[in-house]
């Protein structure tokens, strides 16, 4: 029977790169001798090589892999035995070294950092630090910065040194900067209201540790062009030959790597106009007489204009302001041309549009009978309808008179008219038969009525 075998070497702390020798002391008896390497058969290969008989394991230029434990197992036709474990370590490194978090970093001042140095190495390595170039005492693996300061920018990095293998290396540099938090920036100009076609300059009052800045108008971005200009930085914004469409709220927004702002609002507007005029209905216009017009004037402008209106080219007494024109047609001295008149005291701008207004057909007045004879037609007309009516009324009643009645029938002759009447005739002159009236005799004419 077998008894255990017992694997030995020199040291179980191997430096990567080296050789590592291992020795199976197996009993007499043995037939079959075996290694195995953390559960798996070793076969000799490439850096692996076994003695006659395999009692003795080299592993030429140790890697890290080659750690683990390692036994040995023996066989005969009748037993077997394995031996105890040893276990190897391979010491290396250290590795390449980080720092984490990766840099460059951007830290706000009175903030804190937490620098931690990384690198692969068996045994664990010792850990120093630098910032710009001057070392750190009292930092591990971990470096700590509380309340940054503006002394504590510039560049770190940290070295680690494997007493094992005498190995050092070192990381790359890691930049700092730090930086103020943003207060909110304002928009400031000498004047907020721009005339169309002449020049707007907005300043953005930043901050000092501003990194970016940007203009907005209304949401969208503004970037140089053709009427857009910038200053070094952006701080100011040159808009000329400003145009309708530029008028609207602009903000300025400031940006560094820790935070960013925006500021409030401004309403920029511009003013232009009046740019054409229009009334409403437009003409040429046929009321007739006794209808009311009325005449709406409108002009593209911002502010909206000043009107007045004129008529046949002379302003309307009194003056009429309002966008409104209206009027009653009594006579024809209500036709003619009106005129509307736009007028933008801030631009010095003028527009001017008109429409015509004639009486509708059949509205002129016969220019044959003079004033006069028209209202002695007029009158006349009236005397004669009133007297028709009165015989009319006369001869209905007649037909109902009692047979026993006696009164005669009443009695109409032509008197002079009232001094009102008639103001066309002249003092001592015998009146004129036209304007004449009809009056009734002397007679009561209503005695027949009397109950």
């Amino acid at each position: 029977m077998l008894s255990q075998p017992k694997v030995t070497l020199p040291n179980p702390m191997v430096v990567e790169n080296r050789t590592l020798k291992l020795t199976c002391e197996a009993p007499p008896s043995t037939q079959m001798l075996l290694w195995d390497h953390d559960g798996f058969v070793v076969v000799p290969g490439g850096h692996v090589g076994l003695s006659p008989g395999n009692r003795t394991l080299t592993v030429q230029g140790v890697c890290q892999d080659d750690a683990g434990n390692y036994t040995c197992e023996v066989r005969n036709p009748v037993s077997h035995n394995r031996s105890r474990p040893v276990t190897v370590t391979v010491t290396y490194g250290p590795d390449a070294a980080t720092v984490a978090p990766p840099g460059p970093l951007d830290r706000a001042v009175g903030s804190a950092l937490g620098l931690t140095c990384e690198a692969g190495s068996v045994p664990a390595p010792r850990y120093g630090w630098f910032h710009n170039d001057t070392a750190l005492s009292g930092a591990g693996e971990t470096l700590n910065l509380t309340e940054l300061g503006w002394g504590q920018q510039g560049t770190y990095r940290c070295v680690v040194h494997n007493p094992v293998t005498g190995l050092t290396a070192a990381s790359r540099p890691l930049d700092l900067r730090l930086w103020e938090m943003l207060s909110q920036p304002k928009v400031i100009s000498s004047n907020f209201t721009v005339v169309e076609n002449r020049t707007l300059n907005l300043t953005c009052e930043a901050p000092p540790s501003t990194e970016t800045l940007l203009w907005d108008r209304d949401g969208s971005v503004l970037v140089p062009g053709s009427r857009v200009e910038l200053s070094p930085g952006n701080r100011t914004l040159t808009v000329l030959g400003v145009g309708r469409d530029d008028a609207g709220n602009y903000t300025c927004e400031v940006r560094n790597p820790i935070n960013t702002v925006r500021s409030e609002g401004v309403i920029v507007t511009v003013i232009y106009g009046p740019v054409t005029a229009h009334i409403s209905p437009p003409g040429p216009l046929h009321p007739l007489l006794g209808d009311n017009v009325t005449l709406t004037c409108a002009a593209d402008s911002f502010p909206a204009p000043q009107f007045h209106w004129s008529h046949n080219g002379s302003d309307l007494v009194p003056a009429l302001t309002s966008a409104v024109l209206s009027l009653a047609l009594r006579g024809a001295e209500q036709t003619g041309v009106f005129e509307c008149h736009a007028t933008n005291p801030h631009t010095g701008r003028r527009a001017t549009t008109s429409v015509s207004v004639a009486l509708g057909p059949g509205q002129q007045a016969d220019p044959s009978l003079s004033a006069g004879a028209v209202a002695g037609i007029t009158l006349a007309a009236a005397a004669l309808g009133g007297a028709l009516a009165y015989v009319l009324f006369r001869h209905c009643r007649r037909k109902k008179t009692p047979q026993g009645s006696t009164d005669p029938p009443p009695v109409y002759e032509n008197v002079n008219p009232p001094a009102c009447v008639g103001a066309a005739a002249q003092p001592g002159s015998s009146p004129d038969p036209t304007y004449q009236t009809l009056q009734p005799g002397t007679r009561d004419l209503y005695q027949e009525l009397r109950t």
